[in-house]
């Protein structure tokens, strides 16, 4: 932890840790008409750490895997959110959608306030070697993508 001077304030500073909720407060010597404190504060969570993926892939059959993230170098805590798209040459791209059972590619736009494509380690089974996705095209080549998400602030 360091400190900056600018202006006659002084703030301290921290190393900022990915998708963590923080409060800042704001206290201002003198900053009322008595001389006394005056403050302020409000919670913000940092962003989510950029994916570092390395897939988790394993092939079950010609039309299916389990997936997903390895998010074990992404520095990002436990909760963060993440969401993997297969992407295709024949056209039959997707989000893996987490809401259905067996686990498909869902072919609309994946929203960060959507829930049925986001999911935290533990809900893409990462302990188990990931969830089971059905679906996929035989002889067709996929590629992945991934992203994360943070938590919204309060």
């Amino acid at each position: 932890m360091g400190s900056v001077t600018a202006a006659n304030a002084t703030a301290d500073t921290i190393t900022v840790i990915p998708n963590t909720l923080y409060q800042v407060i704001v206290k201002v010597d003198g900053g009322k008409k008595d001389g006394s404190f005056s403050a302020a504060s409000s919670a913000r969570y940092s962003w989510a750490a950029l994916p570092v993926y390395k897939p988790m892939t394993t092939i079950i059959s010609s039309s299916s895997i389990k997936i997903a993230p390895d998010s074990s170098e992404s520095g990002n805590p436990p909760d963060t959110e993440w969401a993997i798209m297969m992407i295709s040459t024949a056209n039959d791209t997707g989000w893996v959608d987490l809401s259905q059972n067996p686990v498909v590619l869902n072919t609309n736009t994946l929203g960060l306030d959507d829930d049925w494509g986001w999911g935290t380690p533990f809900e893409w089974n990462v302990a188990g070697g990931g969830v089971l996705l059905t679906g996929l095209t035989k002889g067709h080549r996929y590629f992945r993508y991934a992203e994360t998400r943070n938590h919204v602030s309060p």
